[in-house]
């Protein structure tokens, strides 16, 4: 009997450490796994679901847009990723990112693929709005995507653009010299913006040739 009770500390110990050696995705039912991944705006829609699947094998953290996404549905519009996801729970979620957030890979397991260990999932994490990028920030005037051109015959010049904020500001004169080139020759183009300001998103379109002043 006593040396039952001498073994008996032992024995909890030891399954203390069994219970906290399992990992947290086992103990929260596993990852969410990607089913579906639509980009774009409205019906201007592109699917990216393996494209998603491949960035989600890093462990660094994703930035949602066209050039990460592998296109361009929706030009001059501002677009949304969702990506429709169950877990080993069998629950479904869909979460969503803007234009320009990031995603969190750790909240996917196995790369989004089905199958394999992963983590416990949320909604998206989003960052402050353009978190780094020059005039991303400045007296509350955020640039948060920019086009010129015409139709589908446009470049972006978010980051010309950006780098224009001064002071919680922004006055530039649109023609092909100050947003560095001329996507559509022999064409009138247009200089579409949109943007954040004290809170609330805004877009702004300027003719070539006519200025644009923000706010």
């Amino acid at each position: 009997m006593k040396n039952r009770m001498m073994y008996l500390p032992l024995f909890f110990l030891f399954a203390a450490s069994c219970l906290f050696s399992i990992p947290a995705h086992a103990q929260n039912g596993g990852g969410w796994q990607v089913v579906k991944a639509d980009w774009g705006a409205g019906r201007r829609s592109m699917d990216v679901t393996n494209q998603v699947r491949r960035l989600l094998n890093g462990n660094r953290p994703i930035i949602v847009s066209n050039d990460t996404m592998g296109g361009d549905p929706a030009y001059g519009v501002y677009k949304t990723l969702r990506i429709q996801a169950t877990n080993a729970r069998g629950q479904s979620q869909q979460f969503t990112y803007q234009e320009g957030s990031t995603i969190n890979p750790n909240q996917f397991s196995n790369g989004g693929r089905p199958g394999g260990p992963g983590y416990p999932g949320g909604p998206g994490l989003r960052p402050p709005p353009n978190p780094g990028y020059p005039g991303g920030g400045n007296g509350g005037l955020q640039i948060t995507r920019a086009y010129y051109g015409l139709n589908n015959r446009t470049m972006d010049v978010t980051q010309n653009l950006r780098g224009m904020v001064r002071n919680g500001s922004l006055a530039v004169q649109v023609n092909n010299n100050s947003m560095g080139g001329d996507p559509a020759k022999g064409a009138d183009k247009v200089l579409t913006v949109i943007y954040r300001f004290q809170g609330q998103e805004r877009t702004s379109t300027v003719k070539e040739g006519n200025v644009l002043r923000i706010p």
